[in-house]
């Protein structure tokens, strides 16, 4: 995977279904890898993969759950969050897609706040 984006140039990737068990960060090539955890028998798992040209521009990684993480990055005039989230299919329980929106409404609210 890291070979095809860097194939075409691309600098920032928003990834799902990582799957790797740990959150972290993980250079291959000219790519870091930046992940959160994933779920009990490697479900989920959402992060970012950033080329190295811009790397000095990520300000913070945040693992909110297996299904969203955020990534910032400096600009000149202000900080911009990417939100990356692996919504629950139809065919979920309510409860689950519910608690998925509730998460995602409070990750989008604090990252308005610049929290």
């Amino acid at each position: 995977m890291v070979k095809e984006l860097e194939k075409y140039g691309m600098k920032c990737v928003a990834l799902q279904e990582i799957r790797w068990e740990d959150a972290g960060t993980t250079k291959m090539s000219q790519t870091t890898i930046f992940n959160g955890e994933c779920e009990n028998g490697h479900r989920l798992g959402t992060g970012f993969a950033v080329h190295e040209s811009i790397i000095h521009l990520v300000k913070e990684f945040r693992d909110i759950n297996p299904r969203i993480a955020t990534l910032t990055l400096k600009t000149d005039n202000f900080d911009m969050v990417l939100i990356n989230v692996h919504a629950p299919t139809e065919d979920k329980e309510e409860e689950e897609k519910e608690m998925f929106y509730a998460a995602l409404e409070d990750t989008f609210n604090l990252s308005r706040k610049g929290i």
